[in-house]
């Protein structure tokens, strides 16, 4: 019998092709700097500020970074928050402080929206919003065997008894 023509050397097992490694390559990094596929998996969002009527100073951005991060946490394949800080003029001297914020996985934005007498709680209030729509969004994932025919099962048990 006559084997097909290959471009491997005779009597050499068959080797596994993996979509972007090119063959005969070492898959070892060439440079420290690339992340690892550990550190891959672990991507951090990115965030944006966008202040209306309100300066965003480093404090409440890292402030909002600290208290908004455990939200990858949550969902790592989320990809950016946007987060906007606006000054209401209401006829209170200071006024209240409204935070928006858009949290972006593929597919998916969950949006959220706080008001209050300053910068801090509404960012804490804006958080417990998102965590709420990220954990309810958690709960509605359907496992593989679940997919398709939603209560087929159930409907064939009843109708055999």
């Amino acid at each position: 019998m006559r084997t097909p023509w290959t471009s491997r050397r005779p009597r050499e097992r068959p080797r596994r092709r993996v979509w972007g490694k090119r063959p005969g390559q070492p898959d070892a990094r060439p440079f420290a700097d690339e992340p690892s596929k550990d550190e891959e998996d672990i991507a951090e969002m990115d965030m944006t500020f966008t202040g209306r009527g309100v300066q965003v100073t480093d404090r409440v951005r890292s402030m909002a970074e600290q208290k908004l991060t455990p939200l990858g946490r949550i969902e790592p394949r989320a990809t950016m928050l946007d987060l906007e800080l606006i000054n209401e003029h209401h006829p209170k001297v200071n006024g209240l402080k409204r935070v928006e914020a858009a949290l972006r996985i593929p597919r998916k934005t969950f949006r959220a929206t706080a008001e209050a007498e300053d910068i801090p709680t509404a960012i804490d209030r804006v958080r417990d919003k998102l965590e709420r729509q990220l954990r309810d969004h958690h709960g509605k994932k359907r496992s593989s065997q679940t997919k398709g025919a939603v209560g087929y099962a159930s409907t064939t048990t009843t109708e055999a008894e």
